[in-house]
């Protein structure tokens, strides 16, 4: 019976956030065979059957699945059966190999949960007001992890860094006369 090794799963996006995949984004399930297969394996994503394309050979696939408006949140499921070119079956394969894990649609929308914000006026003896050359610090936090956000402080574009994790982020800017 033939192997499948690496099974990978990924969304459209790049790095970190190829684990993540919304409404509208695709998602990429490919598979390598040590053997030639029968025409397209079956593989079932997100409840759906999905063809899978050759992509080089009878041993290199993918199959593409486009996330909908109602699609569950969660992890992506999928499950691949294949036979080889004279009918032996492979077993089901339910998980990846390689690539790095799982995809999760997330259908939830970030919120702002705290904003704080001061100056280091007076030696931050005044955080409520601000002169030029005075810094202003911006410290949000959100419901779920985020991209970096696009942050202005006094119309300007402020300095954003990342905090212990992508839920926390700072944004700094020195005002000017």
């Amino acid at each position: 019976a033939p192997n499948l090794d690496p099974i990978t799963i990924a969304s459209e996006h790049d790095g970190a956030f190829a684990r993540w995949a919304k409404a509208g984004d695709d998602i990429t399930v490919t598979i390598t065979s040590a053997e030639d297969l029968q025409e397209s394996p079956s593989v079932s994503i997100l409840g759906s059957d999905v063809d899978f394309e050759k992509i080089v050979d009878y041993e290199h696939w993918e199959a593409i699945i486009n996330v909908g408006d109602s699609d569950t949140q969660g992890d992506v499921d999928f499950t691949i059966t294949y036979d080889d070119f004279v009918g032996n079956s492979g077993d089901a394969k339910t998980s990846v190999t390689a690539g790095g894990g799982k995809v999760t649609v997330d259908r939830l929308v970030p919120e702002i949960t705290k904003a704080d914000i001061a100056s280091s006026n007076g030696g931050g003896t005044r955080p409520e007001l601000a002169v030029p050359n005075d810094i202003i610090t911006l410290t949000v936090n959100t419901s779920q992890n985020i991209q970096e956000p696009t942050i202005t402080i006094a119309t300007n574009p402020a300095d954003v860094v990342i905090g212990a994790d992508a839920t926390i982020w700072t944004a700094t800017y020195q005002m000017i006369e």
